[in-house]
């Protein structure tokens, strides 16, 4: 080929692969073994009796190929993985001992696509094609020589072109299931080279077509987003799913015995089992999972039998265990007014229902009120419901009007009426009721209570109930209860006043015990602090208006405390949550935002901290949730019927990961234990991932943490950036997930150490706060944003670049029309001044650099489509439009040279001396350049010259040039090559070439831990390699 580059591989043991994160593309379950394709690494994790996985081996088995498909032998001996052309043999016990022997294997290739393998027997595979051929394949020699040859090569007379396939074995039969490229499923006989079936109910290309192990049904997935059952004997159609949002792209049979199930995974990101049931045309879904991210679910599998769990693998690169334990009605029950009667002998009158609940979890006590005051106890133990013996006065406080809180740590219950009496219920460690306290605080003639809260302090031992009213001039009392002997009693009480001038509706309450400060959430994302340590009886709070956006504040809760310090926890119920530091200073109380987000899943009830992880739950129409944003994993939901009821999750004893959900719907009352296999640090995930499309940008801190990490911002396709570190062995750990853009990114760059960028389409630019906590804890949130001005939703701002000046940033962002702006940015007012506004040509422009010797000798440098790059002395003109606040145009170009045949995609600018510096480019002509700038003192000239040109660098587009120091350059390219250039003299040479299994590599980053070069390479995934 007339551009390919010679080098693809050259001195590769100069580039170390430390870790890699890419699209999961088989999964095969054998026991308690999980066996996936990691792009051309197989990965294997072996999971104890205890749910706890280990990796027990990581290798490259596959050249350059993805691995496709993984078979197991049934004697459980061999391992067949294949990929593309290719495949391998390996032994399953070379495997769990992770032998070295494994390295030896050669792979074995066929002229072929290869669509899937099984194994007849140890001495004997069979390889499915792309032309709907199969291949019989001798691998007795697989343990030394690998001497393989072909005994056979069967079809059935219909060369079809395949998208898809599976091969049913049982006692040496084998039967062909192929799905076609058109709308065909091809069932047919191997030994008999005999079509069984032809079926073409589909409407698009086949992705995925299975047989159960008995042989009674065809599974199959389309283009058409259906799921179709077919009867095996007959090929009639039994039942369609529809649910899928996209593409299907591939089945698996469950082997439950009682009912036909199957598993189905898909471009949508969601991975769903079904239910046949033989009355019904139409297939029943009964689990769905949603937890990767961007596009694809690429491979799954499922074990009913042993494990109990699906696993699935996507684009992201994630690798998720799911537990299908509870599929049916585990864990829920239900109980109605009709079934408390049948248990208690307490008949309902007509139109009482079910207003409150609570629950004493140590005590397994579930305890209601009904709207016309009546108590009712379940004792959980036993399923048994009694009344709690109240005469007609005591009843009549709650007739109608009634709110139930409860302290499992004090084992009390307490009652609050709208005139504001409490009855107080203490029970003993054995559940009985030990003593009934009747207590009025809120003395309030004529205004009644409306709401109260609670929140209960494991250090002090104190339980805090805060009373609400409408009136906006009746103070918020505050009681704390503490236990006493056999009894819990008021210790003290305080009244809290009110903010003036506007409506205080209290929705969430917290307490910091080192502070003593109580912290109540509002609307219009507004809270109120108050602190208990002043002595007087009434408290006057400090409060802080429309702190982020979002309506009602949901929860509030202290997650780190400090003497005069302490970072909050807030949701409100539109998706938005946030965290905030709180800082007692000489000027008084001041709150800042430390991180900002929001969530798309639904309305947000509550959120908090355990375990290290961000755990949220809500409601999503007519579902509830619980989520981990820190993992962005949906561990449990339940149909409950929407927002709009009484409801209540509550953590289970004993258990980290058990929570009671419940709630009330239609009169009844339900409740369904969530009990996770996994743990909260675990969640099923054996692999974290990355993003769920191609990564267009990294970029690394200029800093080190405390830890020795380096934070490392990803911009992807998928809309998100994402928020980690990177450590010196390239381990990465993700941290934040932010969605604010709802375009593809362009640019995402570290600004300064406390500030980062990034840039879209739709003009999408954005000021990124980056602030670290405790030395290795950072936080993030969006802090300004440029105001779109075009109404061109396709205008990309291609890339940006900043230098400080005066108390602010200059920038510069350029347009894929080929608009140039610079920017003041003024970080106190979080506003942007447009300086210069002009155009370079009509071309699109594709990067960006400020050349700054002072702040009167700035120089702007571009590059464009049109293979040339540009440049400006804008000094002058910055100052001036500075100081009169004018906007101004970039004057004449200085230079303007072309340096590629078209685009050039990848600049990279190092300073040589005081007033030289060195460009290489590369570009769409697969070349590489190598340039002097040679600036005058006085801005007078500028000088351009090109000292090296190389015309095949790559074989195909040069996408990313990073400079890792000592005249060294990593170029990545479009052809998966990863390339260390290095200057001898003025030539550029290629001194290191090694294939990455980033496919789509668009971009590439160096940094350095300690002197020793860490390089990540991006796109459809991201690797970490350690240059020498």
């Amino acid at each position: 080929m007339k551009n390919r580059n010679p080098i693809s591989s050259l001195n590769e043991d100069s580039f170390t692969c430390l870790e890699h994160y890419g699209p999961i593309t088989a999964i095969k379950l054998v026991s308690n073994y999980i066996l996936c394709g990691y792009g051309p690494i197989l990965k294997v994790f072996k999971l104890d009796e205890n749910d706890r996985e280990k990796l027990i081996f990581s290798k490259k088995v596959i050249n350059r190929n993805k691995i496709h498909h993984i078979a197991v032998s049934n004697s459980g001996n061999k391992v067949i993985v294949s990929g593309g052309r290719s495949f391998k043999i390996l032994n399953f016990s070379d495997i769990i001992s992770n032998s070295a022997q494994v390295d030896d294997l050669r792979e074995k290739g066929i002229n072929e696509w290869i669509i899937c393998s099984e194994f007849l027997s140890d001495d004997y595979c069979i390889i499915l094609t792309s032309h709907n051929i199969v291949y019989k394949v001798d691998v007795k020699a697989s343990n030394c020589s690998q001497d393989f040859h072909i005994s056979d090569k069967i079809h059935c007379d219909e060369k079809s072109i395949l998208y898809s396939g599976s091969l049913s074995v049982i006692e040496g039969k084998v039967i062909v299931a192929a799905g076609t490229v058109m709308n065909g499923v091809i069932i047919w006989d191997l030994e008999k080279r005999k079509i069984i079936h032809n079926l073409v109910d589909h409407e698009g290309s086949i992705f995925g077509v299975t047989i159960d192990d008995n042989r009674e049904f065809i599974v199959s997935c389309s283009d058409d987003r259906t799921v179709r059952l077919f009867d095996f004997k007959t090929g009639m159609q039994l039942a369609i799913g529809w649910g899928h949002g996209s593409r299907i792209w591939g089945l698996r049979f469950l082997k439950n015995r009682h009912s036909t199930r199957i598993f189905s995974i898909g471009e949508d990101c969601t991975a769903r089992i079904w239910e046949y049931e033989k009355s019904n045309s139409a297939l029943k879904q009964i689990k769905f999972f949603e937890n990767h991210s961007g596009k694809h679910i690429w491979s799954g599998d499922v074990d009913d039998q042993n494990l109990n769990v699906c696993v699935t693998g996507g684009a992201d690169g994630r690798l998720l265990l799911t537990d299908i334990s509870d599929i049916g009605t585990q864990g829920a029950k239900s109980h109605s007014k009709e079934a408390i009667f049948n248990s208690s002998g307490y008949g309902f009158a007509k139109n009482e229902i079910i207003k409150q609940f609570v629950e004493l979890v140590d005590l397994q006590l579930l305890v209601i009120l009904t709207s016309l005051g009546n108590i009712l106890i379940l004792d959980e133990k036993t399923d048994k419901w009694s009344k709690l013996n109240l005469d007609e006065d005591e009843r009549k406080v709650f007739d109608n009007f009634g709110i139930l809180k409860s302290c499992n740590s004090l084992r009390s219950i307490c009652v609050c009426s709208r005139e504001g009496q409490l009855l107080m219920l203490h029970f003993n460690s054995s559940g009985q009721l030990e003593s009934k306290k009747w207590h009025s605080f809120f003395n309030h003639e004529g205004e009644k209570v409306t709401n109260y809260f609670d929140v209960y302090d494991h250090t002090t031992g104190s339980w805090f109930i805060l009373f609400d009213c409408s009136n906006p001039k009746i103070p918020f009392l505050l009681v704390k209860v503490k236990s006493s002997d056999a009894s819990v009693i008021i210790s003290e009480s305080h009244k809290l006043i009110k903010p003036e001038n506007t409506m205080f509706t209290c929705t969430s309450l917290s307490y910091d015990n080192i502070n003593s400060w109580i912290v109540l959430g509002s609307r219009l994302s507004s809270i109120a602090i108050y602190d208990l340590s002043n002595d007087s009886e009434d408290i006057t709070g400090n409060v802080f208006r429309k702190i982020t956006p979002g309506d009602t504040i949901t929860s509030v809760s202290i997650v780190a405390s400090d003497i005069d310090s302490a970072i909050l926890l807030i949701t409100l119920r539109d998706g938005y949550y946030s965290f905030l530091q709180l800082l007692s200073t000489r000027d008084g109380l001041q709150i800042s935002v430390l991180h900002m987000s929001k969530i798309s899943r639904g309305f947000l009830e509550r959120g908090f901290i355990q375990d290290h992880e961000l755990i949220f739950c809500g409601f999503r129409s007519s579902s509830f949730f619980m989520w981990n944003e820190t993992k962005r994993i949906e561990f449990c939901s339940e149909v409950c019927g929407g927002i709009h009821r009484q409801w209540d999750i509550i953590r289970q004893s004993g258990q980290s990961m058990s929570y009671k959900f419940i709630y009330v719907n239609k009169s009844t009352l339900h409740s369904r234990l969530f009990t996770s296999r996994f743990s909260v640090k675990h969640m099923g995930e054996l692999i974290s991932g990355t993003h769920g499309r191609e990564i267009r940008d990294i970029t690394f801190s200029p800093y080190q943490l405390k830890d020795n990490s380096r934070l490392i911002l990803t911009a992807s396709e998928d809309t998100n950036i994402r928020l980690g570190k990177i450590f010196s062995d390239g381990k990465m750990q993700n941290i934040w997930t932010m969605n604010d853009h709802i375009s593809g990114l362009q640019r995402v760059k570290f600004l300064n150490s406390s500030f980062a960028a990034s840039s879209a389409a739709n003009e999408e630019f954005f000021i990124w706060k980056i602030q670290i906590i405790n030395g290795s804890r950072p936080f993030i949130f969006k802090f300004a944003s440029l105001p779109q001005e075009s109404d061109h939703l396709d205008l990309r701002i291609m890339d940006f670049d900043s230098f400080q000046y005066k108390d602010g940033l200059v920038i510069s962002t350029v347009y894929s029309n080929s608009q140039i702006r610079i920017w003041f940015f003024d970080p106190h007012s979080r506003k942007f001044t447009l300086l210069v506004d002009d155009s370079y040509t009509t071309c699109c422009i594709l990067n960006t650099k400020f050349i700054k010797f002072s702040d009167f000798q700035v120089y702007l440098l571009i590059s464009a489509t049109d293979g040339h790059i540009a440049l400006w002395n804008i000094g002058q003109i910055i100052n001036q439009a500075f100081e009169s606040r004018d906007t101004k145009s970039l004057g004449n170009v200085i230079v303007k040279q072309q340096l590629h045949q078209n685009s050039v995609k990848a600049i990279e600018l190092t300073p040589m001396d005081n007033l030289n510096y060195r460009l290489v480019t590369g570009g769409d002509d697969n070349s590489l350049t190598s340039s002097h700038l040679q600036f005058s003192e006085n801005s007078s000239s500028v000088v351009i010259e090109t000292k090296s040109f190389i015309e095949k660098a790559a074989s195909s587009t040069i996408t990313s040039i990073a400079y890792s120091g000592n005249q060294s350059y990593i170029v990545s390219s479009v052809d998966q090559v990863v390339r260390e250039w290095k200057h001898e003299g003025e030539a550029l040479k290629c001194v290191a070439a090694k294939y990455s299994t980033v496919a789509d590599t668009g971009c590439v980053e160096a940094t350095t831990f300690q002197h020793n070069s860490v390089i990540a390479i991006g796109g459809a995934g991201l690797s970490a390699w350690a240059l020498k």
